[in-house]
């Protein structure tokens, strides 16, 4: 029993990070994130060796004495492992996805200011009339028109991949909706 105390108690703690919702601030932060949450996913591998030291120790205990109460309580902690277990997979693509909704902020904001600096430099007058001078300013529209066709090149890409990650987000969504709402109704259940 207290081997089955230390399990659980054990879950549990793991549980609070596998169910964390923070998702980052911003790119830098999401990426700290996944990298602290790969450690823990290190650990919880390890973790798999007390289970199965538990799960070993169960099976002596029902073999010796034929206690079903050791075969529920077994059951019982073999359960909440794999709750954990999903749960923890879920927030691994909870945190990949949010790893591109970041990216995705930032090559906005990248572009914004891409066609802000530009906006600038168009907005800059020049009253000189020397034919340097126009010869200069003719070599910039140059410049300027193919740095507006590539930020215009670069709206459509963002377009595009926000519209296939808008339908990628709402199935995924769903299925971490109806993962949460399953996984929270257990752990209801066990706990009161």
């Amino acid at each position: 029993m207290r081997d089955k105390e230390e399990m659980v108690d054990l879950i549990n703690t793991q549980l609070t990070v596998a169910a964390s919702e923070d998702y980052g601030k911003d790119l830098h932060d999401v990426e700290r994130l996944i990298h602290n949450f790969d450690l823990f996913m290190d650990n919880l591998t390890q973790h798999e060796e007390k289970l199965a030291k538990f799960n070993s120790l169960s099976n002596e205990l029902m073999n010796d004495v034929l206690d079903y109460e050791i075969e529920e309580k077994t059951k019982e902690v073999n359960g909440m492992w794999e709750d954990l277990s999903e749960l923890a997979s879920a927030r691994r693509e909870a945190l990949s996805g949010a790893k591109k909704v970041h990216a995705f902020d930032k090559k906005i904001d990248d572009t914004l200011e891409w066609i802000l600096e530009k906006e600038a430099l168009l907005s800059v007058e020049i009253n000189c009339q020397d034919s340097e001078t126009i010869q200069d300013l003719k070599q910039r529209q140059v410049g300027l028109k193919q740095d507006v066709k590539a930020i215009n090149d670069q709206v459509r890409y963002l377009s595009t991949f926000f519209s296939s990650y808008l339908f990628e987000l709402e199935a995924g969504f769903l299925t971490l909706f109806n993962l949460y709402q399953s996984k929270f109704v257990l752990l209801h259940i066990i706990f009161f």
